[in-house]
């Protein structure tokens, strides 16, 4: 059976080979031309089809014979068909296999990872609902690649999306270089750094807050502040002055409070201050 539409009804009509929209007709100009498959022939293939419409000016379409209708779903055996009217301008109609329920895999070439990159398809469409990326590095680029299931059925042309870049956004503080050597009163020998990083150790250069290094000795800080660069707070003149020779004391980096996100604060092991004698002092003055 074929419909012929116009654009006020539909009217039945037996299946001709082929239609002629602009002949003389008391339906008026057809509007579309629909096929309906007739009993169990299961498959309707169009080939030779030839679109007239109103005006006279008649388009063509091109790769017809790769469009079927079945029983199983409707499949272009290309990759695309192309409808292309009379000016050459062609729109390329993509093809939705819904009888595909293979896994798709996602995969990238960076040097991060991926995690939940596969997916079952269901009627022809994988959604992926947890898909994450690990990162090496803060800004890293990657691209995902989509690929069917190889070995089953036809393997399908691999699909690239458009590159993003993976954000890392800090958590804690990090010290990256442990402080060592205290003298009393003096700079530390091996001054600290502190990093902002993620929960996979990963830096975040947009962190840019003022770091500040405390103790809960008796003794005191000094120079105990640095603004980040980059996500890494770098100390040049950090130095402790104690209240004992050999004075224990244990640094702890806090980000700037009430600034972005708080991040959780960093220790650093424990310290022991070296008082080193510069003078000499009568404690206990001698007797008459």
């Amino acid at each position: 059976m074929i419909h012929l539409i116009t654009n006020s009804r539909l009217i039945p009509q037996p299946l001709l080979p082929s239609v002629n929209p602009m002949a003389p007709s008391r339906l008026g100009p057809i509007a579309r031309v629909t096929f309906c498959l007739n009993g169990s022939l299961g498959i309707l293939l169009l080939t030779g089809l030839a679109v007239c419409p109103a005006n006279a000016v008649a388009p063509t379409v091109s790769n017809y014979g790769d469009l079927t209708v079945s029983g199983t779903g409707t499949q272009m055996s290309g990759a695309n068909a192309a409808v292309t009217n009379s000016t050459g301008s062609t729109i390329a109609i993509a093809a939705t296999t819904v009888d595909f329920t293979e896994t798709v895999t996602l995969t990238e070439a960076s040097s991060g990872t991926l995690s939940n990159s596969t997916q079952t398809a269901t009627g022809g469409i994988a959604t992926f609902t947890s898909l994450a990326y690990a990162a090496t590095a803060d800004g890293q680029s990657f691209t995902l690649t989509a690929n069917d299931q190889d070995g089953v059925g036809t393997n399908l042309t691999t699909s690239s999306a458009s590159a993003i870049n993976a954000d890392v956004v800090a958590t804690k503080m990090v010290f990256t270089a442990a402080p060592a050597g205290s003298i009393s009163g003096t700079a530390l020998t091996t001054q600290p750094v502190v990093a902002a990083q993620d929960a996979n150790n990963i830096t975040d250069t947009d962190f840019t807050e003022t770091v500040t290094l405390t103790e809960a000795s008796a003794g005191t800080l000094s120079n105990s502040t640095q603004t980040a660069s980059a996500g890494i707070a770098a100390f040049t003149s950090l130095a402790y002055t104690a209240t004992a020779d050999g004075e224990s004391f244990t640094l702890t980096a806090n980000d700037q409070d009430g600034v972005r996100t708080d991040l959780a604060t960093a220790s650093a092991s424990a310290l022991n201050a070296d008082v080193i004698a510069t003078k000499l002092v009568s404690t206990t003055q001698p007797a008459p």
